[in-house]
């Protein structure tokens, strides 16, 4: 499976009177992410001359689509499942927490019975989806903080109900 540049993006993130979050997303123009970020303020100081809202932020989002079609023989797991993950952070005494949307079968401790619903911190897979959150990785886990090195404290299979409207 490959991933080939498909469209830039802006998310404008604004608030109301009632500090409500409204979010606007808007396809950008633009061949390269220099001309796309562009494009993006020159649309924000637009959107400031039609909108009482406080802008708060807003980003670029250059997005990726895959070359595999969906097709229903893939495993795609079930969006209304999640792995809720918590770990320690490098500030003593806090936690953060991680979800994985449509976990796969493999991260928990068993196939049934009472591991069935527990996240496996031993797993290869989960311990190199949780290195992206630490100091040396990709990504913060919360507020600009990063996990402990090792800091898995524990994880559960969640199920939240769909609201299909």
């Amino acid at each position: 499976m490959a991933f080939a540049h498909s469209a830039y993006l802006g998310v404008i993130n604004m608030r109301d009177t009632g500090y409500n979050l409204v979010t606007k997303t808007v396809e950008l123009r633009g061949a390269t992410a220099a001309a796309a970020g562009t494009a993006l303020a020159n649309y924000v100081n637009d959107l400031i001359g039609v909108t009482d809202a406080w802008i708060e932020s807003y980003r670029l989002e250059d997005v990726f689509l895959t070359d595999v079609l969906f097709t229903a023989a893939l495993p795609h797991g079930e969006a209304s499942t999640k792995a809720v993950i918590s770990a320690a952070l490098t500030t003593p005494g806090k936690t953060g927490t991680v979800e994985i949307p449509a976990p796969k079968d493999t991260i928990f401790q068993a196939a049934s019975g009472d591991g069935f619903n527990r996240v496996d911190g031993g797993d290869a897979a989960v311990t190199t989806f949780l290195n992206a959150y630490e100091a040396a990785g990709h990504a913060f886990i919360s507020d600009g903080e990063d996990m402990a090195d090792g800091g898995f404290i524990r994880g559960v299979r969640v199920h939240r109900a769909h609201r299909d409207a």
